[in-house]
């Protein structure tokens, strides 16, 4: 992501706060008072990604056409929503269960785990990235 907002000369806005909707909400206001020139938006989480949404529709904008959003999780409220929202799906429980097994393996058996470790993740790609069906791609 990063890459490739360099590469188009772009720098990101990064804005942190609580992973809510009232975050996400007040987010997008401030984007949109500020008139930053932003499009789209990659939140932290889908609650974030709800949260902008609710602004969008407040101040008129379309998202899909007008500014394209992508969440975090693939909540299954995500794909209820309207427009439906674009969103990061990554396993979760899986990843818990094997920090709890590196961790377990790591006290018992004294194997020490690799300093990073990454799993797989899918896009779930909705309306609110320009996907006019609605539904997976």
């Amino acid at each position: 992501y990063l890459e490739v907002l360099a590469q188009e000369g772009l720098k990101p806005i990064i804005m942190t706060g609580k992973a809510s909707r009232a975050f996400g909400r007040d987010a997008a206001r401030q984007l949109f008072n500020d008139r930053a020139g932003v499009d789209a938006a990659v939140c932290f989480n889908d609650l974030v990604a709800l949260g902008m949404l609710s602004a969008c529709h407040e101040v008129g904008w379309h998202v899909g056409t007008d500014f394209l959003i992508m969440g975090f999780d693939d909540i299954e409220e995500v794909a209820q929503s309207y427009p439906s929202l674009s969103s990061v799906r990554c396993d979760i429980a899986g990843i818990g269960v094997q920090a709890a097994k590196t961790v377990v393996d790591w006290l018992e058996k004294r194997n020490a785990p690799p300093p990073e470790t990454r799993t797989k993740v899918s896009l779930s790609i909705r309306q609110s990235s320009g996907d006019s069906s609605g539904g997976l791609t």
